[in-house]
């Protein structure tokens, strides 16, 4: 039976490589921890018990690669962090600084500036500190799209009915609901909705209307704050860490 995990290590060094434009080959491999290229397939494939530490000692061979890769993943996170946090900002009628994001986690502006430019390794937990720093803003900015997925239901219900030459107002909608105009609007603004009964909500809506949106894909307008670390490569990086 194949070693996945010994497989695994091999395929994600591979691709390390292949994201620094690097072929990296099973036998190049092997020749780094002193095997030969039959003997490592040999392991891989199940056809003799793997050696203690052997993974260990391929991740060991090719440190730097690893290194190379997560402190790009590191600084392209923290890059996207930022923008997001602008972004945010402006939504809400602010204008945020990379100064005051320095300042907002204690650190000098010009040091936060190496770690964005890549004059100086960006630490692990960078995207995190600014993540923390501005949690109110994140939160005001989710409780104030909490509504989107219903607006843009409402949205999507007018722009369809007039393509077809037909009028839906407020009002026709509130109805399918169980609502007046004036009582819609109302939900539309309470503070005391959450997120997931707008999204119902939604649901009940876009239902109301079968014909009309017949083959029509559903699309949320939700905002969301991504803060995915967008990485040259999608590592798992407890695989390429330590044993």
């Amino acid at each position: 039976m194949k070693d996945d995990r010994l497989q695994h290590t091999i395929d994600l060094l591979k691709r390390c490589g292949a994201e620094k434009g690097i072929t990296i080959t099973e036998e190049e491999m092997a020749g780094k921890i002193g095997l030969s290229v039959q003997q490592l397939q040999a392991y891989a494939e199940g056809e003799e018990p793997v050696p203690d530490g052997l993974r260990a000692r391929l991740r060991a061979a090719y440190s730097d690669l690893i290194a190379a890769i997560k402190q790009d993943g590191y600084r392209n996170s923290l890059q996207a962090t930022i923008r997001g946090i602008k972004s945010f900002g402006k939504d809400v009628g602010v204008t945020i600084t990379e100064e005051e994001m320095a300042g907002k986690i204690d650190m000098p502006i010009a040091q936060l500036q190496a770690y964005i430019d890549g004059e100086q390794p960006a630490p692990r937990n960078m995207t995190q500190l600014l993540l923390t720093a501005y949690d109110d803003l994140y939160k005001e900015i989710q409780q104030r799209n909490r509504n989107g997925s219903l607006r843009s239901r409402m949205d999507r219900i007018r722009k369809k009915g007039e393509e077809k030459g037909i009028t839906i107002t407020d009002e026709e909608m509130a109805r399918h609901l169980g609502m007046t105009g004036e009582e819609l609007a109302a939900y539309l603004k309470d503070p005391g909705k959450t997120q997931e009964e707008y999204s119902a909500l939604a649901d009940r809506l876009w239902a109301a209307y079968p014909e009309l949106l017949k083959n029509s894909r559903i699309v949320s307008s939700t905002v969301q704050m991504h803060h995915k670390t967008p990485l040259y490569v999608e590592l798992d990086w407890e695989e390429l860490g330590d044993e």
